[in-house]
């Protein structure tokens, strides 16, 4: 965002202690020093633009607006000045100030491929995908080789469900620039999301470029599988629902006779300590004390890496129903808690889901939404929600849906006994979220609902899933449609309450 001083407006001897300041690397003291010349000459259109660029340097973003917004009113036809507004308020998520700011761009230079295809990334981000592939498609027309608007193409197909057009718009940008972080990871997804496992696999590898929080350097050489160790260490990654779905790959592990420490989620160690009895855990990162055990490191490998040595095609999917193994007593303690409640199929439900707000707001179904589903069968409800939701739960009851909440278990701080209140459910009913990954593990019948554009590991079309063969998939027919995925809901489970 960021411009020259060449040719500027501004006084020369605040000019020249602005580059004297800068090339002394105290970009701090420039850009106050031109702050206090913009308040000294409020109506120099190029003095606001030159403050907004250095603040754009200084990820200031609330300056930027208005460095950019004082430099338009008093220079309607500046540009640049409406790109880097567009640009700053889009990063502050304020898509309807940087989509009026493109437009402005657009109408003095109706042409631009870089203001069309931004203008098409802000109509992705605030939910309206269609339109983002109208201007994205008007930017490609233009630079056939922008790779920044053909990932936003991409994206923009796959959230309409377009699932092969997305694969072939992140194929051209990888073709165009084949280092492009963003282009290889949406590939990736895209490979996995139509069962491409062989190569979406290889190309899963491009997570690390693309979340560099991510990566952990290890010092020890990388296991490709190819012959088992006797000491391997397979390191945690991604969140709580990744790690019990890529967990799914240990038995593999296990039957190549290699000998394992594995990292994970402090929560998860009691269960997989009792599901996978050859394998050392380990909650959290192991540190330096590694390298004092009896048995030396040999190699290490990436938890979600796994899948790459053994789930390279449908067929190399296990069939079995679950993997986990809950506490036998306190599965037993829940079964007799469940009975307690009364007559009737005892499901579970859990409404939220997702990390960013995003995410949530795509996944989750407001618990007041589920009248057609709680209002109607009758079962006898749980909720399995993490989280507090006393408040949705109230406001359920109010609308006359039954709903129980059960003491004795915290889904957020113990998983083992969470796991065992989900085996004794005749049926789990769940949208996106690490419940629904757990249900599947356990093997417990559970019924995933799912968003439009549903995740990755949620194969196109599917109503079930390779990973968990107890789970029955329900997507939505249209963005945003849960109206008729709980009513399909409600039908399919009036038939299972009268079978039981």
């Amino acid at each position: 965002m960021a411009d020259s001083f060449d040719n500027g407006q501004i006084k020369p001897e605040i000019k020249l202690r602005t580059r004297s300041l800068l090339a002394a690397g105290n970009t701090d003291a420039a850009w106050h020093l031109l702050r206090q010349a913009c308040r000294a000459d409020n109506d120099d259109a190029e003095t606001w633009f030159l403050f907004a660029g250095l603040s754009a340097s200084l990820d200031r973003l609330d300056e930027v607006v208005e460095g950019c917004q004082r430099t338009v009113e008093l220079e309607p036809r500046h540009v640049q000045a409406w790109y880097n507004l567009g640009l700053a308020c889009f990063h502050l998520h304020r898509w309807e100030d940087a989509v009026s700011a493109y437009q402005a761009a657009l109408d003095i230079e109706p042409d631009s491929p870089a203001v069309l295809g931004n203008l098409g990334a802000t109509w992705l981000e605030s939910g309206n995908p269609a339109r983002a592939l109208e201007y994205c498609n008007r930017a490609i027309e233009l630079d056939p080789r922008s790779v920044a608007a053909i990932n936003t193409l991409g994206i923009a197909y796959r959230e309409l469900g377009k699932y092969v057009d997305a694969l072939d718009a992140f194929e051209r940008a990888v073709l165009i620039d084949p280092e492009n972080t963003d282009a290889r990871w949406n590939r990736a997804l895209a490979l996995l999301k139509t069962g491409d496992f062989q190569r979406g696999w290889k190309e899963f590898e491009w997570r690390w470029r693309f979340e560099k929080a991510m990566q952990r350097p290890t010092p020890y050489p990388a296991w490709r599988g190819l012959r088992p160790v006797n000491s391997l260490l397979v390191y945690m990654e991604q969140g709580l629902g990744d790690q019990i779905m890529f967990a799914s790959c240990l038995p593999d592990l296990l039957a190549t006779g290699s000998r394992a420490i594995v990292e994970c989620e402090p929560r998860l160690v009691p269960l997989f300590e009792r599901s996978f009895p050859g394998i050392r855990f380990h909650g959290g990162a192991w540190d330096e004390r590694l390298a004092q055990c009896r048995s030396p490191i040999q190699c290490q490998i990436p938890m979600g890496s796994l899948p790459r040595i053994f789930r390279r095609d449908r067929k190399a999917f296990p069939l079995n129903a679950g993997y986990l193994i809950a506490d036998a007593g306190l599965v037993s303690h829940w079964h007799n808690r469940l009975a307690s409640l009364g007559d009737g199929m005892k499901i579970g439900i859990s409404w939220r889901g997702g990390k960013d707000l995003r995410t949530r707001s795509r996944r989750s179904i407001p618990l007041t939404a589920w009248q057609a589903v709680l209002g109607t069968s009758p079962a006898v409800f749980i909720n399995i929600q993490y989280g507090d939701q006393r408040e949705e739960i109230e406001a359920a009851h109010r609308s006359g849906m039954e709903i129980r909440s059960i003491d004795g278990v915290d889904a957020m701080t113990d998983l083992d006994g969470f796991a065992a209140l989900l085996m004794a459910l005749d049926l789990v009913i769940t949208v996106d979220n690490s419940t629904l990954h757990l249900a599947g593990a356990l093997g417990v019948e559970t019924w995933g609902l799912l968003p439009y554009d549903s995740d990755w590991r949620w194969e196109a079309d599917a109503t079930g899933t390779y990973w968990y063969p107890s789970v029955r998939l329900f997507n939505q027919p249209d963005s945003g449609d849960w109206t008729r995925v709980l009513e399909s809901v409600s039908t399919q489970l009036a038939a299972r309450t009268m079978k039981s």
